[in-house]
């Protein structure tokens, strides 16, 4: 091979001799190279644009290195059969470091030609990558003759075994080590593809192989999926991708840690297009509203999916839609970790709770559709007897259910009686911020996390120095979360909480099952004295179609219950409460039968939501029909 053939020309050839490129996009990253005065290495444009993984690119580079090597020391070529050995592995780690840097400087610039040998016959009839240097020829200035066809086995100097891969031969196996390939300064255990990982790295502790085992494959090379990347997408006024940042050497790459990320949407400039879908879905009465690429924008509408027959949303178009609906810091946040809870208030219809991801097709941002009035709990169809939990001054209220059924709208009218019939000091603490108490007769304090504080427990601990009557806690996700609201309900402090559980028996578990084993005795006392009540609620889709009704489980906590929680048997719940109707108790079951016997709801519907759903195949007396 020439001496003079350039380290960008080679990886190009063994490249395309492997047929991890095709013509064609060999010639588009010749392109970018140039445009970039040969100061980005080709490996990186070719693994940027998608035409190579990068673990392949890395091999090649590996093999341009040897090869380098060998020119340089004046080896031998090899015969054209022959496969180059593998380095041992004492070898390759060793040398992590200096192999990347020498294939890094190697690939931005050629490395010097020393004097020519004289062509044989046989390599006069194909014409050279670049001019052969003089015996007393300067080194070459980096200018280099990029070919774009696939190299030919009579190309001068050119040797197929050069280029291809090296099996993984069990080398070193007779000592028991691994041979490694040296990638990133990591050593990487030389394994078939089917040993390495997403990330390109061989699998833990996978043998490079043992005396008598059949040699891995070669590396069977995949069809890459072309999508856009942010560098080819295409362009779209007001529009600039999530992971797109300043160009570095022409390319595009992650914004560094403390550099803001460029954003074309200009804060809350919210598209009239998608304002107009959030109109409709008030108008319909929608509880969600979804605006997600690859689909036409969709509601949800009393429970079930309603598409529109608008087109289906660009990734392009989907972006400018989810960035308009945010200030400055949002889209920094968003931008840089493609995930963002926030809230959003509309003069005209009201405050939404948004959700706003990037996922496989594009970005998508989901509304839950808030109120603009507080509604009380008659309004809710709740029963009166949950006014009595406001009345107390001390102790834990657990509003539980699965997502999306109303916990947060209960905890919201529940807020408001006691707004509305206390003088009190009331601290939230929600992600996001949902309904906006306004001032009546107490303090409304709302946080929200992580704007106002950094999580909740934070909150929580701060909350206990900021002189409170009533805590709401929007979500108890945690340990500590948990620990910091029994210890302040105990502590003189009326706290509400949420929690997805779907009964009573099992919330009161939940709490205790976030606890340690050796801690778990002692936070049943604890509970057991502070709990005072706990609402199991669902939304349950009407017989009618217009809406949906709300079944509701209620614990009220007395002795009796305070003594089953104390002793482990909470097992027993269901069954006291089921004679204790008395007290305000309730089960689910009891809830959906009324439902079902005044013909508000299906039986099928009630036998979804039932917890003994055998009790439902029975019509029951005085239904109708």
């Amino acid at each position: 091979m020439s001496t003079g053939v350039s380290a960008a020309a080679l990886w190009g050839r063994i490249a395309l001799h492997n047929k991890l490129l095709n013509d064609q996009q060999w010639k588009e990253c010749v392109e970018v190279f140039k445009k970039l005065g040969g100061k980005t290495p080709i490996d990186r444009i070719a693994v940027h644009k998608g035409f190579v993984q990068d673990k392949h690119a890395e091999l090649i580079c590996k093999k341009v290195d040897d090869i380098l090597a060998k020119q340089g020391g004046g080896e031998a070529p090899a015969a054209p059969d022959a496969h180059p050995p593998v380095p041992p592995p004492s070898v390759a780690s060793a040398s992590s470091a200096a192999a990347t840097s020498q294939r890094s400087q190697s690939l931005a610039k050629p490395p010097p030609a020393p004097p020519a040998k004289p062509a044989s016959p046989a390599e006069d009839d194909d014409e050279p990558l670049e001019p052969e240097a003089e015996p007393e020829a300067e080194p070459e200035t980096g200018e280099i003759d990029l070919a774009g066809a696939e190299p030919q086995e009579a190309s001068k100097g050119w040797r197929p075994s050069d280029a291809e891969w090296v099996e993984a031969e069990p080398a070193g196996a007779e000592t028991g080590k691994k041979a490694r390939y040296v990638l990133d300064d990591e050593s990487v255990a030389l394994v078939g593809d089917d040993e390495i990982d997403d990330g390109g790295r061989a699998k833990a502790d996978a043998p490079a192989g043992a005396p008598g085992e059949k040699p891995k494959p070669k590396i069977i090379v995949q069809e890459i999926n072309r999508l856009k990347s942010s560098f080819d997408a295409p362009k779209l006024p007001g529009v600039k991708p999530a992971q797109a940042a300043a160009p570095v050497g022409g390319l595009v790459t992650e914004p560094a840690e403390g550099e803001r990320a460029p954003c074309e949407v200009a804060p809350n400039d919210v598209h009239p297009d998608a304002l107009e879908i959030l109109r409709k879905g008030v108008a319909l009465g929608a509880s969600d509203v979804h605006l997600a690429s690859g689909s036409p924008p969709f509601y949800r509408l009393h429970g079930q999916l309603v598409f529109t027959e608008l087109p289906k949303l660009t990734p392009e178009l989907a972006r400018r839609y989810v960035l308009g609906f945010m200030d400055d810091a949002q889209q920094q946040r968003y931008l840089k970790h493609h995930d963002l809870d926030f809230s959003w208030e509309h003069p005209e219809m009201g405050r939404f709770r948004a959700n706003a991801l990037e996922q496989f097709r594009g970005p998508d941002v989901i509304f839950r559709c808030i109120a603009a009035k507080i509604p009380s709990l008659k309004e809710l169809g709740l029963p009166e007897t949950l006014a009595r939990l406001t009345e107390w001054h001390q102790g834990l209220v657990l509003i539980t259910g699965p997502a999306g059924s109303g916990k947060t709208t209960t905890a919201a009218a529940m807020v408001d009686l006691i707004n509305s019939t206390r003088q009190d000091h009331v601290i939230t603490v929600e992600d996001p911020i949902e309904v906006i108490h306004p001032y009546k007769s107490c303090n409304v304090t709302q946080r929200q996390v992580p704007r106002d504080t950094g999580s909740f427990a934070s909150a929580l601990k701060a909350a206990l120095r900021e002189d409170p009557d009533v805590i709401m806690i929007g979500e108890m996700r945690d340990l500590e979360t948990v620990s910091l609201a029994i210890r302040a309900a105990e502590t003189g402090h009326l706290v509400f909480g949420t929690l997805q559980t779907k009964s009573a028996a099992r919330t009161i578990d939940r709490v205790i099952d976030v606890f340690p084993a050796d801690q778990q005795a002692q936070v049943r006392t604890m509970l057991s004295e502070s709990l005072r009540g706990i609402i199991s609620q669902q939304l349950i889709i009407r017989a009618d179609g217009k809406g949906r009704v709300p079944a509701i489980e209620l614990l009220f906590v007395n002795n009796a219950v305070s003594n089953l929680i104390r002793d482990s048997k909470t097992f027993q719940l269901p069954s006291l409460m089921q004679t204790g109707r008395k007290v305000g108790h309730k089960l689910m079951d009891e809830s959906l039968q009324e439902l079902l016997a005044k013909g508000i709801i299906t039986r099928e519907e009630a036998i979804k939501a039932a917890e003994s759903p055998k009790h439902f195949k029975e019509e029951p007396a005085g239904a109708k029909k």
